[in-house]
């Protein structure tokens, strides 16, 4: 009922699996060719070669192009010879798709010889090497928000074009059926017409070892489902110990009870072994056939950041921030700089960010800058408190500054490296309020009225729009003013008007 964190490895299902993607590569190569897709690149030209990039493209769009027409002007000779040839009443080839597969495949041995395809003779292995990230193969509907709608991206196919697709990758698959089961057979017939199979390839299975891990999977499901979290956690431990099991496949739902059990090891510390246990430096060697390899995006690797590691940061992260919090019992909360949760949470990720995959992720980068926001926030925090109790005074309130200073300028300039890695939304407005905040904080009293007078003047002017330090343009309303200003208190204000009333007297 639910899925199975195993893997099979037995020969029917490594022979179902290669079948499969070798339909799926024929198919997607010949719609390639059809649609004159074949070279298509995510990428942007950089600014320092674009120029030169520019030309390659063209040529080979030119070169394309030539051999596009080329090939249309042999196809249209032979169609011409095919015709006088009937006429003539000679022998010749009846059908127009078996010269379209005697073309298909001179061309792929053409392929084959100049050693294109020699490097990877896994179909498995040529699908998964088109998507760099897992959200590269999925398809992205824009219809949230009415501001950031976007038409979709369809490319309709009518059926005449789809079957002419098909014709030629379900003949290439005719020699592999030859030494496949009758089981096997049924099941890509099934695929290719667009069917699902109701026997799961589990339960099929009749090994003891592998009934027990369905059985024990459905039982964690639903006692997880049921909020049993006792039982659940001991079906979770007796499962993670079965030889076979694949850990990866159920981190998610160890974390949830772990979390939600009383008197055991939170999740965060179950998320941190397995960061220490799975690591993304181990190498893969291309030349082994990994039978009993997981899915590549379920585990870490030097190019896909692995998702309990993600996780595992932003769960210590709010960890910290929960930690920080002011208890309404404690008034004067003694606070260490050097020696607490959120400093080492800043060096684990300093050190992350330096080795691959975590330096190309966007992610990453955003929760590097939301640790010393959160670190800006809790240093401002003390001149706030000096207002009362006169502590931070001389050198010790410059340094206390200049640390307050350097995390805002963290906080920038990793932000500003998250959105030039791209693919991550991210509250540029909102985060830069609150750096402005923070700097308030550090001056007191007379820079509040300071600020709130020049806020005043902005109020007469009628701005559309804004744009912050990262070039982002948002709309801008009244109330979005004096969001960075501090409230004054009924004394403050008391003075400000007698300031003011004493300007008015003496003009």
């Amino acid at each position: 009922m639910f899925e199975v964190p195993i893997t099979l490895t037995n020969r029917k299902f490594a022979q179902r699996r290669k079948l499969k993607y070798q339909y799926i590569n024929y198919i997607s190569r010949r719609f390639d060719r059809i649609s004159k897709k074949s070279t298509t690149t995510d990428s942007l030209p950089t600014p320092e070669n674009s120029a030169a990039e520019n030309n390659d493209e063209e040529e080979g769009q030119n070169s394309e192009a030539g051999a596009y027409r080329r090939s249309v002007l042999q196809q249209k000779k032979r169609r011409r010879e095919r015709h006088w040839r009937s006429v003539v009443g000679e022998i010749y080839s009846t059908t127009e798709s078996e010269t379209d597969s005697q073309e298909e495949e001179a061309e792929e041995g053409g392929e084959h010889d100049t050693g294109i395809d020699k490097e990877d003779s896994d179909e498995e292995r040529k699908f998964w090497k088109k998507y760099e990230k897992p959200e590269k193969s999925f398809e992205i509907w824009r219809t949230v928000s009415s501001q950031n709608k976007q038409p979709l991206n369809k490319q309709k196919m009518t059926y005449h074009n789809f079957k002419k697709i098909e014709k030629i990758p379900l003949r290439k698959m005719e020699i592999p059926l030859l030494h496949c089961t009758k089981e096997n057979k049924l099941y890509f017939q099934s695929i290719s017409r667009g069917l699902e199979p109701l026997k799961t390839s589990t339960s099929e299975v009749r090994n003891y070892r592998t009934r027990h891990i369905v059985t024990l999977t459905d039982l964690l499901h639903l006692n997880v489902s049921r909020h049993n979290w006792s039982l659940a956690y001991k079906i979770f431990a007796t499962l993670i110990r079965i030889p076979g099991v694949q850990i990866k496949s159920l981190w998610g739902i160890g974390v949830e009870i772990l979390d939600n059990l009383s008197n055991s090891s939170s999740g965060l510390d179950f998320l941190q072994w397995m960061c220490q246990i799975y690591s993304s430096k181990s190498r893969f060697v291309q030349n082994i056939n990994y039978r009993s390899i997981v899915p590549p995006f379920q585990t870490g690797s030097r190019t896909h950041t692995a998702k309990f590691a993600i996780t595992y940061l932003w769960s210590s992260l709010i960890n910290c921030q929960k930690s920080m919090e002011p208890s309404p019992n404690i008034i004067d909360k003694p606070f260490d700089t050097e020696n607490d949760l959120l400093q080492e949470l800043i060096d684990k990720i300093s050190e992350w960010v330096l080795t691959p995959p975590f330096m190309e992720d966007a992610e990453v980068w955003f929760i590097y800058a939301s640790c010393h926001l959160l670190k800006a926030d809790t240093l401002s925090r003390q001149f706030v408190n000096d207002n009362k109790n006169n502590d931070l005074i001389g050198l010790d309130r410059d340094i206390k500054i200049n640390q307050v200073i350097k995390h805002i300028h963290y906080v920038r300039t990793f932000l500003k490296i998250c959105l030039d890695k791209g693919g991550f939304a991210v509250p540029s407005r909102l985060i830069e309020n609150q750096l402005k905040s923070f700097e308030s904080r550090l001056y007191g009293e007379a820079q509040d009225i300071q600020e709130r007078d020049v806020a005043n003047v902005y109020d007469s002017i009628d701005n559309s729009s804004v744009e912050n330090s990262f070039g982002d343009v948002y709309e801008t309303n009244a109330e979005f003013l004096d969001t960075q200003l501090m409230d004054l208190s009924p004394e403050d204000n008391g003075l400000d008007e007698m300031h003011y009333s004493d300007e008015d007297s003496s003009e």
